[in-house]
């Protein structure tokens, strides 16, 4: 609170003052009162006013200063009506019995809407889980009719089986913790799992995985993890070069305390201009404009898995010539 602002704001009453002084002053003059009296008179008077106008500076000063700070370090601004007490002066205990009404105000309607967010994660959780059912039936009938046609009822039925649970980890991805298990687990074992589910796609596209020195033990979580690199892998498969034979490894090494691991393909590769956004949610792309078959969400969910697992994750590639994805994954030691 400036010192200036606040002569500024009174000076009506200042100046009020300083004339009522001077024409009582003048008054006295002309009453034949003698001059001393008069200086004693207006010296008192003036002291009065400058020792009243430090009392009200210094207790709204206190005040509004410790608002201000408070704010400033306060991350959650909706309480900040329980972190200051009532001022003893009128003009702030109305600024602070606002506060309190629109804190209380904000944290219900935050209330309320946590509770519609938890309503309807739970809905679509169900939702989810629900639906595997009938996929998992198509499934098994479209199994025990073989045929070309058949199978490719059955690549569409993978596909279903991926969205869903691609929606099922959206829906958890504010409340992870519920389902969190960090573990020494082996990357092999892992990596062979995403294999074995994306297995339909990658035979489509006759893309053949090669697993380089993966017989690593790392810490993570293995359901979480598999996802991950399930996700990573469909896009191999989607955006994989047609004027050459796809090709994918997957390979790791050991650097000091950390297990790098690198899933690269050769195919179409991802423009520089892209490359920095492709973990932001919902982002596309021109790959993805141009194939029309992306959601932006699969990386986005790799990259908020692997930060909850204090995984680092990176991007690099090339157009044309392909994309290495690296991850950064503590080692079970």
């Amino acid at each position: 609170m400036s010192l200036k602002k606040y002569l500024a704001d009174k000076r009506v009453i200042f100046v009020t003052a300083v004339l009522i002084c001077v024409v009582c002053g003048g008054f006295l003059l002309v009453q034949d009162t003698p001059l001393a009296v008069v200086f004693f008179v207006t010296i008192l008077y003036m002291a009065g006013l400058f020792f009243l106008a430090g009392y009200d500076y210094g207790r709204k000063y206190r005040f509004y200063n410790y608002l201000i700070e408070t704010v400033k370090q306060t991350e959650e601004k909706t309480y900040l009506s329980e972190l200051i007490e009532e001022p003893s002066f009128y003009e702030g205990q109305i600024l602070y019995h606002i506060l309190k009404e629109s804190s209380k105000y904000q944290n219900d309607r935050i209330a309320e809407g946590k509770r519609e967010l938890q309503e309807y994660q739970e809905y679509i959780q169900l939702w989810a889980h629900e639906i595997k059912t009938p996929v998992a039936a198509a499934g098994l009938v479209a199994k025990n009719h073989p045929g070309s046609s058949v199978s490719s009822i059955m690549e569409e039925v993978d596909k279903i089986e991926h969205y869903v649970e691609q929606i099922l980890y959206y829906t958890k991805s504010s409340h992870l913790w519920e389902d969190y298990q960090i573990k020494p687990i082996s990357l092999k074992s892992v990596a062979m799992e995403a294999v074995k589910k994306n297995a339909r796609f990658l035979i489509a596209r006759q893309m053949t995985p090669v697993f380089e020195n993966l017989d690593q033990q790392i810490l993570a979580d293995e359901k979480w993890f598999s996802f991950v690199i399930g996700q990573v892998l469909e896009n191999a498969v989607k955006y994989c070069a047609k004027d050459r034979p796809p090709s994918l490894i997957l390979s790791a090494q050991k650097v000091d305390h950390e297990i790098i691991f690198c899933v690269e393909d050769n195919g179409i590769g991802i423009p520089d201009k892209d490359i920095k956004r492709i973990f932001r949610k919902g982002f596309t792309g021109e790959n993805g404009r141009a194939y029309k078959k992306s959601t932006g969400m699969g990386l986005y969910l790799c990259k908020t898995l692997c930060e909850k697992m204090e995984i680092k994750v990176e991007a690099h590639s090339k157009c044309g010539e392909g994309t290495r994805i690296l991850f950064y994954i503590p080692a079970a030691e």
